[in-house]
């Protein structure tokens, strides 16, 4: 791997702890547009066509035009060079991967690899707990806590919380769900019924990218509580409740995405070279 010519385009702190990682190890790698780092070349399409293999960010695209980068100025159309190298992007909008398909460009979604979103959803459940004990002023030891959603993020995230005695309620679509739920000794609730499950939360959890948490259920959040409510929503753009109208209601909402870059960078980081390292074994 050491001979393979690599470039870091765009991304965040973890790519900054990317290149650090990759270059301790005697990789050949030139950075464009990572947050702190100066810029190995001037020129994009030069970087991605003297290179080997691409690495872009997690996720990739900050909106359906742009590549996600510390000056958000760099377009997804001039990422990809001809001749064309191996890319290597994170949560790769659909219609983009069938583009490139179309025009026999390799582009690999490294955050489809089962062990990174595992180790990613344990750095995202430390960093929510984080931000829950910073933006209360309760005590997680008594609290009322809801989960939407039991994937990844939502089991972890509830397995986390168990360690500081929450009362812990689970909101989940499936039977099954809501039978491992009752089992794991949390206590269910049918995600249909949200507008119920919030009187009493103390703080809420979202783990759902759908737009669940809509008037309705908003104006029921904390009616029963003993303390102001807060939400915190995990899920990917654009989230799962509606921000203006938490805001007009004076609900603390807080979006938490890409919470693996933001509490544990170095960390996230390790596991993308990780899970970079395994594709490029097996491709």
């Amino acid at each position: 791997m050491k001979n393979i010519r690599y470039a870091v385009l765009g991304g965040d702190i973890r790519h900054r702890y990317l290149l650090e990682l990759m270059k301790d190890k005697g990789y050949h790698v030139r950075a464009f547009h990572v947050s702190g780092v100066p810029d190995d070349v001037t020129d994009v399409r030069a970087a991605a066509s003297s290179s080997d293999v691409v690495i872009l960010p997690l996720p990739m695209s900050a909106d359906p035009l742009r590549l996600n980068g510390s000056a958000g100025d760099i377009l997804l159309r001039d990422v990809f060079a001809d001749p064309a190298p191996l890319y290597l992007g994170g949560c790769v909008p659909a219609d983009l991967a069938l583009e490139l398909s179309l025009r026999n460009i390799r582009l690999i979604d490294y955050y489809n690899d089962e062990n990174l979103q595992m180790m990613n959803a344990a750095v995202t459940a430390e960093g929510a707990v984080a931000i829950a004990i910073h933006e209360t002023d309760i005590a997680l030891m008594g609290a009322h806590v809801l989960i939407t959603g039991f994937g990844r993020i939502g089991k972890t995230l509830a397995d986390r919380l168990l360690g500081f005695h929450c009362e812990i309620h689970i909101a989940a679509r499936s039977d099954a769900d809501l039978s491992l739920i009752r089992a794991l000794g949390y206590i269910p609730q049918d995600i249909h019924d949200l507008a119920g499950a919030v009187c009493r939360t103390d703080i809420i959890f979202n783990t759902v990218p759908a737009m669940i948490f809509d008037q309705k259920v908003l104006s029921a959040v904390g009616a029963d509580a003993d303390t102001d409510a807060v939400i915190i929503d995990l899920a990917s753009s654009p989230g799962g409740a509606d921000f203006d109208f938490a805001r007009q209601r004076g609900l603390k909402a807080v979006k938490a995405l890409s919470l693996p870059g933001k509490t544990a960078p170095k960390f996230a980081a390790q596991i993308i070279l990780d899970t970079i390292e395994r594709i490029l074994v097996n491709a």
